[in-house]
């Protein structure tokens, strides 16, 4: 780090303690408090499904698109879901134009791993005709403005998308070996369960700031996230630099990462009335 860099590290540092110091943030919100998180699916008429998602003033949008393809050769009875996340150079000056980032190379392999780890999804319901035909869901997911916790607002983005998949009537008929399309029927995709996230980040490794902007995140060190998908049900727990947690800490991440879960839980169903 240059030493200008230093200095306007140590100054944004500097600032955020004034704020910490009287329990309050710079944007007015408490330590524990998050943002305000607005959700419109549908937000592509082109796409197979689609959700728009707005942290305070992160933005990430996600598209699906659905094709046919053949099933995996370990899995003739199932579909394929690929998620895929992008940092444009419109969303934040420290991303550039060209091949993908790190960051979102890491972000990409973060949704992929919960979409299909936490098993939201019987992939065998995207299957056509066993061995023959299935459905792949592209899931693409860019964030339109970064202002911190891309984590959570990206997969927010790729769970509402997949709760708004239409996928059309598809039938093989074997005798013609003819496989035929109905697109004025569509049927929904069914989800077994609803990973949501909620993500935190340290300062002076000491202090807990739940749902962080860019500006906090550049000053504290490491990362956590919780990810549950209702009631008591965890998903999992990961830490990414930064001192260790001690119980007391680790238990309010659980517990506001549930009432999180409660929160995003309304807001789906409101968004389906």
């Amino acid at each position: 780090m240059s030493a200008a860099n230093e200095v306007r590290a140590y100054q944004r540092k500097e600032y955020l303690l004034k704020f910490l110091e009287q329990d309050v943030r710079p944007d007015n919100r408490g330590l524990g408090d998050t943002r305000e998180a607005k959700l419109t699916l549908g937000a592509i008429s082109t796409a197979d499904g689609s959700a728009m998602v707005k942290l305070g003033h992160t933005v990430a949008v996600c598209g699906i698109k659905a094709e046919i393809t053949r099933p995996p050769t370990d899995k003739p009875d199932s579909g394929v879901i690929i998620a895929n996340v992008q940092l444009p150079a419109m969303c934040a000056p420290e991303f550039k134009s060209g091949p993908p980032s790190e960051k979102a190379q890491v972000l990409s392999d973060f949704v992929q791993q919960v979409l299909l780890d936490t098993g939201m999804i019987d992939r065998t319901q995207l299957c056509i005709e066993s061995g023959l035909y299935c459905w792949i869901l592209y899931c693409d997911v860019i964030c339109c403005n970064y202002d911190g916790n891309i984590r959570d607002a990206v997969l927010l983005a790729a769970v509402s998308a997949l709760k708004d998949v239409s996928l059309p009537m598809a039938q093989y008929d074997a005798e013609q070996e003819n496989l035929t399309i109905d697109k004025d029927r569509k049927c929904q995709l069914t989800l077994s369960c609803m990973p949501v996230s909620l993500s935190f980040t340290l300062f002076d490794d000491a202090v807990l700031l739940v749902d962080p902007t860019h500006e906090e995140e550049t000053v504290c060190q490491g990362q956590i996230t919780v990810i549950t998908s209702g009631g008591d049900s965890i998903c999992s727990v990961s830490k990414h630099g930064g001192a260790s947690l001690n119980p007391e800490q680790l238990t309010l991440c659980i517990s506001k990462a549930k009432q999180r879960w409660c929160d995003i839980s309304k807001l789906m169903t409101s968004n389906h009335l």
